[in-house]
C-alpha cells in the first residue's frame, strides 16, 4: 500500500497477524547502490519479457558476467506486478521489463508499482530514461520499463540499457 507523499507499508496477507509496516526509504537489506552486486527482478517468461536478451546483456556488464548457465548471476524471477513490491521491500534492486515491439502495458498494471517504488526512493522511467507518460489513453506509449531501488542505481540500469544496444 502506497500513498502519495505518505510512503509505503507492507500488509500481512492474513489480517490481525501484525499491523502495517512502513518500508524505509533505504531498505536495509540492499546491497548499496553496487550495481554489480544488484539483484534483478524478471519475468519468469523470458519469451515475453526480454524476448532479444538485452536484460541478460545489461546484467552482463552490471556484474560482470553471468552463471555457468548464462543466466543473471542475481536474479528474482517472478511474474506478476508484484516486482515493484520485491524492489520496494528490499529483496531486489533493479526491475526491468522489455516485451516485445508492438506490446504496450496497461497504465493500470504499471501505475500503481510506480507509485510503491518511488515511496521508498527508487525510480522507474521507460527504457529511454523518461518518465512513464501515463496521459496517452489506457496503455503506456513507451516500450520498456527500468525500475531502480534508487536514482543511483537506475543511472547504472540505464547506462547498461544504452550499452546493451544491438
Amino acid at each position: 500500500l502506497a500513498l502519495r507523499g505518505q510512503g509505503c507499508y507492507e500488509l500481512p496477507i492474513k489480517p490481525g497477524v501484525h499491523p502495517p509496516i512502513r518500508l524505509p526509504l533505504r531498505p536495509s537489506n540492499t546491497p548499496c547502490d553496487d550495481a554489480s552486486k544488484a539483484r534483478f527482478c524478471v519475468g519468469v517468461e523470458q519469451g515475453f519479457a526480454d524476448p532479444h536478451g538485452r536484460c541478460k546483456a545489461m546484467a552482463s556488464l552490471l556484474h560482470g558476467r553471468l552463471d555457468n548457465d548464462g543466466e543473471i548471476l542475481h536474479a528474482r524471477r517472478m511474474d506478476s506486478q508484484a516486482k515493484y513490491g520485491v524492489v520496494a521491500r528490499g529483496d531486489a534492486e533493479f526491475y526491468v521489463r522489455l516485451p516485445q515491439g508492438d506490446h504496450r502495458d496497461w497504465i493500470w498494471d504499471v501505475a500503481p508499482g510506480i507509485l510503491v517504488l518511488e515511496e521508498v526512493g527508487g525510480l522507474v522511467t521507460d527504457s529511454q530514461g523518461r518518465p512513464l507518460d501515463f496521459s496517452a489513453g489506457s496503455k503506456l506509449t513507451s516500450n520498456g520499463i527500468l525500475g531502480a531501488s534508487s536514482p543511483k542505481l537506475h543511472a547504472s540500469l540505464l547506462k547498461a540499457y544504452k550499452q546493451s544496444a544491438p
